[in-house]
């Protein structure tokens, strides 16, 4: 049983657009912190708002590999596939994360939230995907177009703004998560989200059906991890979609349970 750490190496140009948000939004919550100081307001604790200083990441790797002796991992294409791979390849036991990415990309057993993490009771947040799917009342390969229409690292959230504005106007005091699983049921699109229906998708979500190739890219993304779907095997004849739940949980979607101190090893 071991530690391994995963750090971004360089962003995938397919992603550079939204990465250079991300830091732009950065910058400007860290201008709103320093105003608030300013002015005597009330500033919100920083580890809120997943903020870390740079270079952190950098100083964190060389102290994991060197002083902890842990493995380290530094991405060369898209870290978390890169993570949910190896987790796959691997067989480990969990995912440590704080991107909810992980439970819908098929890759480990267990996806454990950070943040959720307490190492004095040795106590975590573990997310079902199966039920999550129950809950949602979805199939395994409707979650990947799921998460495209909420947005994500190839398909922008400000891309999907005037989709999800006008979901919400009809569905007025709705949550936008149930809108849009309702709209993924209402037009029935196949699990399988062919070329056409892609198509279809595109020109009813963007008016654009070009951006059809997006979420191609966006769908093919979350199945990659798995070796079974490498080799050209659907989906549904995968391992992922025959696992059993990770537990009977009081939620159908996430859990909290007592984690044992030597299963820590060989996280991701």
């Amino acid at each position: 049983m071991r530690v391994v750490f995963f750090f971004d190496g360089m962003t995938p140009e397919s992603q550079r657009d939204i990465w250079i948000q991300r830091r732009q939004d950065k910058v400007n919550n860290i201008i709103k912190i320093f105003e608030n100081l300013d002015n005597n307001s009330v500033v919100e604790p920083i580890h809120l708002k997943g903020m870390l200083p740079s270079l952190v990441a950098a100083t964190a790797s060389f102290v994991a590999r060197y002083v902890c002796g842990c493995d380290v991992h530094i991405s060369v294409s898209d870290c978390d596939m890169e993570m949910a791979h190896f987790a796959w390849k691997e067989h480990c036991f969990a995912i440590l994360s704080q991107d909810t990415d992980f439970v819908i990309v098929q890759g480990t057993h267990h996806f454990l939230t950070v943040r959720e993490l307490n190492l004095e009771k040795m106590t975590r947040l573990a997310y079902s995907r199966e039920g999550l799917l129950k809950f949602l009342g979805l199939e395994p390969q409707q979650l990947f177009l799921l998460a495209s229409l909420l947005g994500n690292n190839i398909v922008p959230v400000s891309k999907l703004t005037d989709f999800h504005n006008r979901l919400k106007q009809a569905h007025e005091g709705c949550e936008l998560l149930h809108v849009v699983v309702n709209y993924i049921k209402k037009w029935n699109f196949s699990p399988s989200c062919d070329d056409e229906g892609l198509r279809a998708i595109a020109k009813d979500v963007f008016d654009d059906d070009s951006m059809a190739r997006d979420l191609a890219n966006s769908i093919q993304n979350y199945l990659s991890p798995s070796k079974e779907v490498q080799e050209g095997t659907t989906v549904a004849n995968t391992k992922v979609s025959e696992r059993k739940p990770v537990s009977t949980l009081k939620c159908p979607v996430c859990c909290t349970r007592h984690l044992p101190s030597f299963r820590l090893g060989k996280s991701v």
